[in-house]
């Protein structure tokens, strides 16, 4: 499990890391802030475009050669930026990288419910969740400053390096499983489409995503709003992360039994704390522990859903989860949109409470739909 962690880190660190360097990337290919900002949406673009096709076209490949493949297309990707003589080059670099991400993460969850026992594939997710927890807590902030220090690309070498290093573990240390046999279903993808509960738990996951970035995104911008200083944003965000770390490890010994419950508990936590973030006096640690809260609760409600997904789609798993990649892409694009929105219509100070209308919805969905109980049959 730490290897696919491995694998989860650098995806997101690849995913992420331009954020940090966008003024030194934008200077050298003397384009606005805005345009490097392409390095970013395009990324998540072609993730949202080129998942479920390219999971179609690749279901009857090994899983661990294909998981090997699209490590060895995160390298190619980040090193044709590292490389980049102009900003379109760049551009194209960061394309090949969103392309191998979705890839990825439709793959990393069903191989964990292929080779772990059933009662421990909640723990196998919570370990495969701590890479991708890393990699936005520790592998982006790591190598944004190593880019301010020694240059962008260096940064970018050392995440080429970080990238070899997780495809040679995977080659080496996990097991092969075969795809798709070609007596399959011919379309997993419409089957899946067709289970009562996809389009619910899909929903209520993209939800809760936007809920967090919508806030994420405005942060600093919200605690100035509310008089705090800069540098409670900066400890904010830190205690986010390791947050993030604790609810992965209490949704590991808690989802197999009580997945549904949970899930509801964890949705209530996210709504209060923004509720809590928005009414009342709000000083430096009293805004720590309710960012602390709201990190644990939106982490572990990752590994919630995953759970679910993997235990109502049986033999579609994989086709399901290329739908995961792309709701996950869409929260995260809708959040921002959504976010900015209130702010514009409300002011930042109200920001929490104009989340609560898709943290509502989540919660809804999470209640009513029964698929996101634990099969307890699989």
């Amino acid at each position: 499990m730490l290897v696919l962690a491995a694998a989860g880190f650098v995806s997101v660190t690849t995913e992420l890391l331009p954020v940090g360097l966008l003024t030194l990337i934008s200077n050298e290919f003397e384009v606005s802030e805005v345009g490097a900002g392409l390095l970013v949406a395009a990324y998540s673009v072609i993730v949202v475009f080129t998942v479920i096709p390219l999971s179609r076209l690749t279901s009857r490949v090994p899983r661990r050669r294909l998981m090997v493949a699209t490590l060895i297309a995160f390298l190619v990707g980040t090193l044709v930026l590292v490389a980049a003589p102009n900003f379109q080059i760049a551009l194209f670099g960061r394309l090949i990288s969103g392309a191998a991400h979705g890839m990825l993460w439709s793959v990393l969850a069903p191989y964990v419910s292929r080779i772990v026992p059933t009662k421990d594939v909640t723990k196998g997710l919570a370990v495969m969740f701590s890479g991708s927890t890393l990699g936005l807590a520790a592998g982006t902030p790591l190598g944004t400053s190593l880019g301010q220090l020694l240059g962008w690309r260096f940064a970018f070498v050392v995440l080429a390096g970080a990238t070899a290093v997780a495809a040679i573990l995977v080659r080496c240390m996990l097991p092969e499983i075969p795809g798709a046999t070609p007596g399959a279903h011919a379309s997993p993808l419409l089957t899946a489409l067709r289970m009562p509960c996809v389009m619910p738990q899909l929903t209520a996951w993209t939800l809760q995503v936007a809920a967090h970035f919508g806030l994420m995104t405005y942060i600093s911008s919200f605690f100035a709003g509310r008089g705090l200083l800069p540098a409670v944003t900066a400890t904010a965000l830190s205690a986010l992360g390791l947050a993030a770390l604790a609810g992965i490890w209490i949704a590991g010994v808690t989802a197999h039994r009580l997945n549904k419950p949970a899930l509801i508990i964890s949705c209530v936590m996210m709504a209060a704390c923004y509720i809590a973030l928005s009414v009342g006096r709000l000083d430096s640690l009293w805004a720590i522990i309710l960012v602390t809260i709201w990190g644990t609760a939106q982490s572990a409600s990752n590994v919630f859903n995953q759970t679910a997904v993997l235990a109502f789609s049986g033999p579609n798993a994989e086709a399901v989860n290329s739908m995961v990649v792309v709701a996950i892409q869409i929260g995260i694009t809708a959040g921002s949109i959504f976010g900015g929105a209130a702010v514009q219509a409300l002011g930042v100070e109200q920001l929490p409470l104009a989340l609560l209308v898709l943290l509502t919805g989540s919660l809804i969905l999470v209640v009513r739909a029964h698929g996101f109980q634990i099969a307890r049959n699989r």
